[in-house]
């Protein structure tokens, strides 16, 4: 699995006054970092939410459980 490194940072919803799965949420996380969400991965255990970054073009995956999320990732060559 990728190591802390992958990770640029962390956007926190409630803090921005918004909720996911506005996309406005996503946009922040692409502004705040300089980062294309078609290049990012998004990761959540609520679907609702995963559809959400999905729609804004990230890829996004439900998490269920490590060993799915460690499956999930490898698929996504990230792994």
């Amino acid at each position: 699995m990728p190591g802390a490194s992958a990770v640029q940072g962390i956007v926190v919803s409630g803090k921005l006054g918004i909720l996911k799965p506005d996309p406005r949420t996503y946009e922040a996380l692409a502004s705040t970092f300089g980062v294309d969400l078609k290049r990012s991965v998004f990761i959540d255990d609520t679907e609702k939410n995963v559809i959400g970054a999905r729609a804004v073009g990230m890829q996004a995956i439900r998490f269920t459980s490590p060993k799915a999320l460690e499956r999930d990732l490898k698929l996504l060559g990230l792994g």
